[in-house]
């Protein structure tokens, strides 16, 4: 049984279509590639899947259960998380701070006290210092700080303060906290060094082989070819073709001969 299956997804901003009819299917513990030009509908489909765009029609099955139209925090508690676009952190809370966060964010509501729900539903910055202690798992932030030791090094300074970089590093490091069944990755080297992407993918490399399912948005496919397990390209809002491992770099240099 496929970990996630889209089928026949569409999807509207008002009255101007952004999806037609995408379906694809992928493995636990496999990662995929969407690529894309700008305006592909890439950003459009991962904001989809994991509930922060509604679908038209179609449907998304994820783990087993249908999470067609699930509001963003019911998929997010259910396994599966998103690293937008962009510095997705708390900026005025220290880095050590947005990992413990993350953790108790995706503890299941089942195993939590009803104050602490409460709490929760609330705001998730409301919750106190003395309930997250509590629940966090330090060997989860041993394994943060092992994949990213420049964070470690910044863990008390301030996430908004830290390099593009580091920022971007931080919300790859909350996944880690998380441990989502499955984590879709949107442009993750958007506005890096080429220094900085390679110490980025390593990463994503390590959390792959640690049998992490992994979804990766890019516009520039040459930095996934050498990661991903298989691929779909959109085009117009639409999957104009796909490969798996084998096919992945011809099917690359025919889609993106200037790449």
């Amino acid at each position: 049984m496929a970990l996630l299956d889209v089928r026949d997804i569409y999807v509207s901003y008002g009255p101007y279509k952004a999806l037609f009819g995408v379906s694809f299917s992928m493995e636990k513990g496999k990662s995929l590639g969407v690529l894309g030009t700008n305006g592909a509908g890439k950003s459009t489909l991962v904001r989809a899947i994991s509930g922060l765009l509604s679908i038209t029609s179609g449907s998304i099955v994820f783990d087993g259960k249908s999470i067609t139209n699930w509001p963003a925090w019911k998929v997010a508690r259910y396994g599966l998380g998103h690293v937008a676009e962009g510095r997705s952190v708390f900026a005025t809370l220290s880095v050590r701070e947005n990992l413990e966060l993350a953790m108790v964010q995706s503890l299941d509501s089942v195993n939590l006290d009803e104050s602490l729900r409460k709490q929760q539903r609330r705001s998730s910055l409301s919750l106190s210092r003395s309930h997250r202690r509590r629940s966090i798992d330090s060997g989860r932030l041993d394994e943060a700080y092992e994949l990213f030791p420049r964070l470690k090094e910044r863990r008390d300074q301030l996430a908004g303060t830290l390099s593009g970089g580091e920022q971007r590093m931080l919300s790859l490091a909350t996944v880690v906290m998380a441990q989502y069944k499955l984590v879709m990755i949107d442009e993750l080297s958007l506005g890096l060094s080429p220094a900085m992407v390679d110490e980025v993918y390593a990463t994503l490399d390590k959390l792959n082989s640690s049998g992490r399912s992994l979804l990766l948005v890019e516009q520039h496919p040459n930095r996934i070819v050498e990661l991903v397990d298989s691929v779909i390209v959109l085009s117009g809002g639409k999957v104009i073709s796909s490969g798996e491992s084998a096919d992945i770099e011809s099917l690359v240099n025919k889609l993106f001969p200037t790449e």
